[in-house]
This record gives C-alpha cells, structure tokens and sequence, in this order.
C-alpha cells in the first residue's frame, strides 16, 4: 500500500468520530436548551406569582385601612348628629343645597 491509501484510510474514522461527535453535541445542546427554557418558565411563573400575591396582600391592607378609616369617620358623624342634631340637620341643608346650584350651572 501507499502512503497515500493509508492516510485516506485513517481520515475516514476520524470523520466519523468527529461527525459522531458533532450529533452528541447537537442532541446535548438541544438538551440544555430545553432545560433552560423549562427554568426560565418556572422562575417567569414564580415571579409572577410572588407579584399577584404582593399586590393582593397590598390591596387587602389598603382596603382594610380605608374601611377602618370608613368606619371611624361614620362613627364620629354618627356622634355629631347625636349630640347636635339641629346643626346637622342645618349642615345637611347647607351642603345640599350648595351642591344642587353647583350641579345646576
């Protein structure tokens, strides 16, 4: 044989190492592509859950302070017309009637 034939014959399983070599890669790489696009759902979803649950919990104190403030302000309305009945009723009158000119215009 020459040399040539022998080096031709020894070129060939070593394309086919590395062409084996490449598809490994090429499966692995889809592998890790498809993991990292699994965790960045899973920590999307995550983070949007921790957000929802924020704002409920930011709603629900905002809503807890308005209707205690609701109900601290009817309180002390309710204990004003009690103890001056006539200057609330005379207020009531007052604010009504401002209110009918300005919305008549």
């Amino acid at each position: 044989m020459s040399t040539a034939s022998k080096a031709g014959d020894s070129v060939a399983p070593d394309l086919a190492a590395v062409s084996e070599d490449l598809a490994s890669l090429k499966k692995d790489f889809a592998k890790l592509l498809a993991s990292l696009e699994t965790q960045g759902k899973r920590k999307a979803n995550s983070f949007a859950r921790d957000t929802i649950d924020g704002i409920e919990e930011g709603a629900s104190e905002i809503y807890d302070r308005i209707s205690a403030q609701g109900s601290r302000t009817a309180a002390a309305v309710n204990k004003q017309v009690e103890e001056q009945p006539a200057m609330s009723l005379a207020m009531a009158f007052a604010a009504g009637f401002i209110a009918s000119k300005i919305l008549t215009r």
